[in-house]
């Protein structure tokens, strides 16, 4: 058992405390998520079930959620603080907990969907002959990085668990199951120690030590490198070279592809009101041939 405390700023409790500048950015990044899950909900109606058909929409679907996820949690504490007394009177204690426990899950969350956000920047750069030859190798070696990864994740679970028998009682770094994955894969970084291993089991110490360094790092980890190269090597002939200005006409390419993709989602309130128009229009005309 173990007390952690956990601080955080005034103004990511309560609404009063808020600085202006802050309220205006959040408000206007929701207002911009808004308008792109707007536009995404354009695209689905116009392309139906190919829009799926791409998994780059899954993953901005996924960033668009976060998002929201993240707004929710962001105003929990302003709520809650409303709720009870903020601040609280002297000698008072009022239970905050609620309100702090938001405050940490929007922190992970808003942690998590940056990186959603940065790999997002792929999908418009996948046209960039560089970014191109990068995400062909990746989908390339996919196949034989996955049964690579069954292999490692085999290997891996026999010495996590080697270890941790045989260091876990007297090594504060092997003292469970997960601290001992961690502490393996740190040794692959060059962050282990050996001399206390040696110490504490003469035998099992420089064996498990010498196997694990031997199988892990130089058979593993190679291999692993191995099959990026031979990925990189098959698709560098399919990827043309460009020049430096190639480059950035490609990059710019791509942004006006997307901005004019946003104005016609934009354009589509007043195509539905013209094309209305002219359907009345035309009743208008058709009633005077009846009669």
């Amino acid at each position: 058992p173990f007390l952690l405390l956990r601080t955080a700023p005034l103004n990511t409790l309560n609404a009063k405390l808020a600085r202006p500048s802050e309220t205006f950015a959040e408000t206007l990044i929701f207002a911009q998520v808004m308008f792109y899950m707007v536009a995404e909900i354009g695209f689905i109606m116009k392309d139906g079930w190919k829009y799926w058909k791409n998994g780059w929409n899954y993953l901005d679907w996924i960033n668009y959620m976060a998002f929201c996820l993240a707004f929710y949690l962001r105003f929990v504490p302003y709520v809650e603080t409303l709720r009870l007394e903020f601040p609280p009177k002297p000698g008072a204690f009022v239970n905050y907990e609620p309100a702090m426990w938001a405050v940490i899950q929007w922190k992970n969350v808003i942690a998590f969907n940056t990186l959603i956000t940065t790999f997002r920047i792929f999908k418009y750069l996948r046209h960039v002959p560089f970014m191109r030859l990068l995400l062909k190798t990746i989908a390339t070696a996919s196949t034989q990085v996955s049964a690579f990864l069954m292999m490692f994740a085999v290997v891996f679970l026999g010495f996590t668990l080697g270890f941790n028998l045989a260091f876990g009682g007297e090594m504060a770094e092997y003292r469970n199951f997960m601290t001992t994955m961690f502490s393996l894969y740190r040794s692959l970084l060059g962050k282990d120690d050996f001399d206390r291993m040696r110490d504490v089991n003469r035998l099992l110490g420089p064996l498990l030590y010498f196997l694990w360094t031997m199988i892990g790092y130089f058979i593993l980890l190679n291999m692993f490198i191995a099959i990026l190269n031979d990925a990189i090597m098959q698709v560098k002939g399919d990827v043309a070279k460009a020049t430096m200005s190639q480059t950035f006409d490609q990059v710019a390419a791509v942004v006006k592809a997307f901005i004019d993709r946003r104005l016609e989602v934009d354009d589509r309130p007043r195509q539905l009101a013209t094309a209305r128009q002219r359907l009345k229009e035309m009743r208008k005309m058709k009633r005077p041939n009846e009669a």
